[in-house]
């Protein structure tokens, strides 16, 4: 049984509970809800105090006997908002505006908490398909045993009566629902693959055989590296042994697919041994091929593998702090992806259906890192104004996740590079802020518009007035800020020797 203490979880649900027990249907939590909530009964720091408080954003699983279309009535009346996108696949989600019980929130705050509700289910991938073949099934176990993992192959029946142990509602001779107070029980875990037993060893397993869950779904096979990452789980010698052999079988896997779950790895607090997992058995041939060569490489500046050097730069990604917040999973990405150089990232990127902005911002991160390392480990002469400015000029947004990578290859490195690069890194971000107090590094751009210029110089619209820009840029960036009569003096210099007029 689990402790009193997740009676917020229950306490929440519980109007839900009795639409579908008045309904005659059974109604389980599951997956990762329950496994969050095992974790946080051991005390497990990454998700107790989000669990205890139902965080903001925990959504909430669950799986039922009901069909989609009995799901739906169920939900009507109750959810603020319904999405049947999933219906095919059994799932209806659905959005509930719920009090929230953050610590942190203001009193009388309301949260959109999601609930994804699925009908027990068996499905497989077929052949080469990319879509499951999906049975519904009123059996809780076979639902169980055709999820990913041990650790999430456990459920709480919400439905059962704590008397006699018949569903709510069901078996006692009435339609009425038998009203539970969640305080007053402590539901029981259904756990017929012993995950509640691998979350304390920290053991990684799949219900079924390996071979029959990664050839039901192959992603698994990349989902477990995050596993492995998340929760320090370690991967037994079958499933090792099964990932090792199918590997091929990540080809029926769509891209989009594979992006996001290589996203979620990349947001685990420490993704380095998830990482080594997806080199060890072969993945990664499957997921970044390009970084393979990488594994064998030696980084000539660290005397170590590159690939070790990659995991580690990756790891040493820290979480944003409160002065200056960066996108970490877009870090990590380019830490990630920067051995390959900024046009195979490119290419890496627009196979893994990368948004444009993000496959941008990761390549331009990848661009202005070397020479920024170059700068700080090999040059030692001070940042004249013009440096700095043409730094955060050409960092742009990126000026906290851009020094952020260099403050992770500190971490990394040792020695005289790790000096050079730690003190570089704050003299240079001490010059920046001293900088800002005096003119407007934020804007970096030319003084004047393009109205102003054709003004001054007496001319019409035309290619010179965007040269002419372009000129007034590279002033602003050598010379800081100027007066307007020196501004006008400059110009009318360059305009006068200009000889494309």
């Amino acid at each position: 049984m689990i402790g009193h203490r997740f009676a917020p979880v229950l306490r929440e649900l519980q109007p839900l509970t009795d639409r579908f027990a008045a309904a005659g249907h059974r109604l389980f939590l599951v997956g990762g809800t329950v496994r969050d909530l095992l974790l946080a009964d051991q005390g497990d720091d990454r998700v107790v105090d989000r669990v205890l408080a139902i965080d903001d954003d925990f959504d909430i699983d669950a799986t039922t006997t009901a069909h989609p279309a009995q799901i739906k009535q169920c939900l009507q009346g109750w959810a603020d908002a319904v999405w049947t996108q999933g219906e095919r696949f059994g799932t209806i989600a659905a959005m509930k505006r719920v009090p929230s019980t953050s610590p942190a929130a203001m009193p009388g705050r309301m949260i959109d908490r999601v609930y994804e509700i699925t009908t027990h289910r068996a499905e497989a991938y077929q052949g080469h398909s990319r879509k499951p073949t999906v049975e519904f099934s009123l059996d809780i176990h076979a639902d169980l045993s055709r999820r990913d993992f041990t650790v999430n192959a456990m459920a709480i029946e919400l439905t059962a009566n704590p008397v006699d142990g018949h569903p709510a509602g069901l078996g006692t001779g009435t339609a009425e629902p038998v009203m539970i107070d969640p305080v007053m029980i402590d539901p029981v875990v259904i756990d017929p693959f012993g995950g509640r037993t691998d979350l304390t060893d920290r053991v990684l397993r799949t219900p079924l055989g390996p071979e029959a869950s990664f050839s039901d779904d192959p992603l698994r096979m990349l989902r477990a590296a995050r596993f492995i990452a998340r929760y320090r789980l370690q991967p037994d010698a079958a499933l090792l042994r099964a990932v090792r052999s199918m590997g091929d079988r990540m080809q029926i896997v769509s891209a989009e697919r594979i992006r996001d779950e290589l996203g979620k790895l990349l947001a685990a607090p420490l993704p380095g041994d998830g990482l080594q997992f997806v080199a060890r058995t072969g993945l990664l041939q499957h997921v970044v091929p390009e970084l393979v060569a990488a594994v064998s490489q030696t980084d000539e500046s660290c005397h170590a593998h590159l690939w070790d050097h990659t995991v580690a730069l990756v790891d040493a990604v820290r979480h944003p702090d409160q002065l200056h917040r960066f996108q970490r999973p877009l870090v990590r990405l380019a830490a990630l992806l920067h051995p390959l150089g900024a046009t195979k990232a490119r290419a890496r990127l627009l196979t893994l259906r990368h948004a444009n902005d993000e496959s941008r911002d990761v390549v331009g991160l990848i661009e202005l890192l070397t020479p920024l390392l170059v700068r700080l480990v090999q040059q030692h002469e001070p940042w004249t104004d013009g440096e700095v400015r043409r730094h955060v000029h050409a960092a742009g947004r990126l000026l906290h996740e851009l020094h952020e990578l260099v403050r992770a290859e500190g971490r990394v490195h040792t020695g005289t590079i790790a000096l050079r690069l730690t003190d570089g890194l704050r003299t240079l971000q001490a010059r920046i802020d001293d900088m800002a107090q005096n003119e407007p590094l934020h804007d970096l751009g030319p003084q004047i518009d393009g109205a102003q210029v054709m003004a001054m110089l007496g001319v019409g619209p035309g290619r010179a007035v965007g040269q002419a820009l372009a000129f007034l840029t590279e002033v602003r960036l050598d010379e800081g800020v100027l007066a307007s009569s020196d501004l006008q003096i400059r110009l009318e210099e360059w305009w006068n020797n200009h000889v494309e007029k």
